[in-house]
């Protein structure tokens, strides 16, 4: 700056511009500038805002610009931040510097494969003007195509990311350059924010709550705990890497966020040792933040996890690139499976338990326990996405293994047999289930006393098997203990009483006591809006609950927000059973024609038709129609296995059926028949389900658990 302000002197012609006294120029250009008007004093890329202070006129009558990585002024002015590039304007910035469009030509003017390859580079680069500058720059100097720039980013990153170009005086340093400088001036004003910026790199670099090192504790190593037990210490850190732009902070969510190419850079600098290190260490925080699923089974509100989700997410990823086989990275896998399973996302959950179950049969000092219950969870998630031989392959495999080991008393057996039970429930082998329901629940009052809530678990199988056996009086004596049992341990608003008052709903449904049925379906809908927040797939079938019983109940009023809204939320959904929309929208259709509203009637028919796969050319859209296809929807239920869905389904239509056609009409006598059928087969049913040979799904029994 102080040869700058030489140069102005020599530029003004100021006497003084020949003195050797740095301060004499320098007070000699202050006083032209607070002399004349009408200029404009640009201050770029500065490092040291308290320096240049004193490089100021005391009396600005021009304009002074600075520019500068620190989001803190002070009192030198107003600051204005400058905003990210948005999509279009980053690949503007790479193909007008690629030299492949003019400055006027606008992006749509580019071929579409142009266009495509830009962008991919715009995300790569998470939209960093330098390195798309960089990478603009490399492709002129030499020629080749964008296409070939992202195959070589693939192998070459490093060497592309520390490659400038030449004729580049406005930014001569590259991105691995300027990054690395700043990272090193942090490590020199401040270790602690040194510590914090590499804990970032492997997280998830948009939201990482603050709140993750108080809950860490001291996992993260003594310098972070510090911060963590300090929020000035904390702050001050933060301030740092504000600094030099590495962070930014959301003061309304407390959470920080960095860039990619930061992360990206920060962890290939490190060595390959100091990259496990941090990975062991975050696995061993996240098992300090993420509850294990007992404990999990106890949290009344679910939701506190749900922020962690995303960077423990990173952290599985990481742990399979550095290579670490722990038993507390089988246990994190596990883990975060579950929540992923409890959040709605099945795909992702059974990839996590399936690598936490592999992960921990490499590890000899794992024991049997540990692997019969991670076998027991996936077996749970392959349950739920009706994937029911591969679900029955490992509770048998899980249960026989259990049963040698340990012997048949042990109380290890009833964690196997009630999810079992549960399983053979959902496939309508109701006596099955029943005795392993009833073996389960002697074991658990032997092992922890009739009032432990995980009796309240084996209880709520009981009760609806019950319930499925027409045995009302018995399935609601078992339903009210176990929400007293509940309520006694977690009190009135736990989610575990969600399952079993909607199981004494469905009950009062199925004996037209549709008052009991609705205050207990609106008290499920609650409890579960707590938990999951207002959209998320459970919900469904809860709000279209309530929407039916309102339904029977004449209150089209009250049913139709209802059944609208499970349409909306099946529809918003990523769901892998189409039965659910279908069913909802049949709901809402029937809904409508006891309204008059035959347009939203026909169109309800026609998704669900659709959804169905069957020809809607040569029928009529009616209240037949709408009965037909709720009995087709009870149908494709058995042609899965799912008798319990089916005879669900089944008295539900009855139920619509009545109230459209009638109690006497043919659709609704053939529903009673298919239910008496249904009863039928399931009283007679005697034998165990045999599992197919492919039934563990690549897990054979030798491999399940050779440790």
């Amino acid at each position: 700056m102080l040869a700058d302000y030489r140069a102005l002197a020599h530029l003004f012609q100021l006497p003084e511009h020949s003195s050797t006294q740095q301060a004499v120029v320098k007070a000699a250009v202050k006083r032209w500038l607070h002399s004349y008007t009408e200029w404009l004093l640009i201050f770029d890329n500065v490092e040291d805002l308290e320096l240049l202070q004193s490089m100021l006129p005391e009396a600005s009558q021009g304009h002074i610009l600075i520019t500068t990585r620190s989001p803190v002024g002070g009192k030198l002015g107003a600051p204005l931040a400058v905003p990210m590039l948005d999509e279009e304007e980053s690949a503007l910035l790479l193909l007008r510097r690629a030299k492949l469009l003019t400055p006027e030509t606008p992006l749509e003017a580019a071929p579409r494969v142009l266009q495509t390859e830009a962008l991919t580079l715009v995300h790569l680069f998470d939209g960093y003007p330098l390195a798309l500058d960089q990478a603009g720059a490399y492709t002129d100097e030499t020629s080749c195509r964008l296409a070939d720039y992202l195959e070589l980013y693939t192998t070459r990153r490093s060497a592309l990311l520390d490659s400038r170009g030449a004729a580049t005086s406005d930014h001569p340093a590259s991105v691995t350059a300027t990054l690395s400088l700043a990272f090193a001036q942090v490590e020199q004003a401040s270790p602690a924010a040194a510590e914090l910026l590499k804990l970032c790199a492997f997280l998830h670099a948009d939201t990482i709550p603050k709140t993750l090192l108080t809950r860490a504790g001291d996992t993260l190593g003594p310098t972070l705990h510090a911060l963590a037990c300090d929020p000035l210490l904390l702050d001050r850190a933060i301030k740092e890497l504000r600094h030099f732009s590495l962070v930014q902070r959301d003061p309304d969510t407390h959470t920080l966020r960095l860039h990619r190419l930061v992360q990206l850079l920060l962890s290939e600098r490190m060595e390959p040792e100091e990259r496990k290190g941090w990975i062991e260490r975050l696995i061993r925080a996240l098992l300090r933040i993420f509850p294990s699923h007992q404990e999990a089974a106890q949290v009344a509100d679910q939701k506190g996890w749900q922020p962690y989700l995303s960077h423990a997410l990173v952290c599985v990823a990481a742990l399979h690139e550095v290579g670490i086989t722990s038993p507390e990275a089988a246990e994190l896998l596990n883990r975060v499976g579950y929540h992923s399973y409890f959040w709605g996302d099945t795909t992702q959950a059974i990839q996590l338990l399936e690598q936490g179950l592999a992960l921990a049969l490499k590890i000899p000092e794992i024991g049997h326990e540990a692997i019969v219950f991670y076998c027991t969870m996936l077996g749970e998630v392959y349950m739920a996405v009706k994937e029911y031989r591969r679900a029955e392959a490992l509770f048998r495999q899980a249960l026989e293994r259990c049963e040698q080991l340990l012997g048949p008393e042990h109380s290890q057996i009833a964690e196997l047999l009630w999810p079992f039970a549960s399983l053979l429930w959902r496939l309508g082998h109701y006596p099955q289930a029943e005795s392993l329901a009833q073996r389960a629940l002697a074991l658990q009052e032997h092992h922890l006393g009739g009032d432990h809530y995980k009796v309240g678990l084996i209880l709520t199988i009981l009760g609806a098997v019950a319930l499925y056996q027409d045995q009302y009086q018995k399935a609601e004596r078992l339903f009210l203990r176990v929400i007293h049992l509940y309520e006694q341990t977690f009190g009135s608003e736990h989610f575990y009483l969600s399952s079993v008052k909607k199981q004494l709903a469905d009950l009062y449904m199925r004996q037209a006591l549709y008052p009991q049925a609705v205050a207990l379906y609106q008290h499920v809908l609650q409890i579960a809006e707590q938990h999951f927040g207002p959209a998320h797939i459970q919900i469904a079938a809860t709000v279209l609950d309530l929407g039916r019983s309102h339904f029977a109940m004449q209150h089209y009023s009250l049913a139709e927000p209802l059944c609208r809204r499970a349409c909306q939320i099946c529809e918003k959904t990523t769901d892998p059973d189409p039965l659910r929309l279908t069913i909802s929208l049949l709901h809402f259709g029937a809904l409508s024609l006891v309204q008059g509203r035959q347009r939203s009637a026909s169109s309800c028919l026609r998704r669900a038709h659709r959804l169905l796969g069957e020809s809607i050319s040569s029928r009529h859209l009616d209240q037949e129609e709408i009965i037909r296809c709720l009995l087709l929807a009870g149908d494709r239920f058995i042609a899965q296995e799912e008798r319990m869905q089916a005879q669900r389904q089944y008295h539900e239509t009855v139920t619509v059926g009545v109230a459209l056609l009638g109690p006497e009409h043919p659709l609704v006598a053939d529903c009673r028949s298919r239910l008496a059928t249904l009863g039928r087969e399931t009283a007679s049913e005697l034998s165990q389900p045999k599992a197919s040979d492919e039934a563990a799904g690549g897990l054979p029994e030798s491999a399940l658990f050779k440790s």
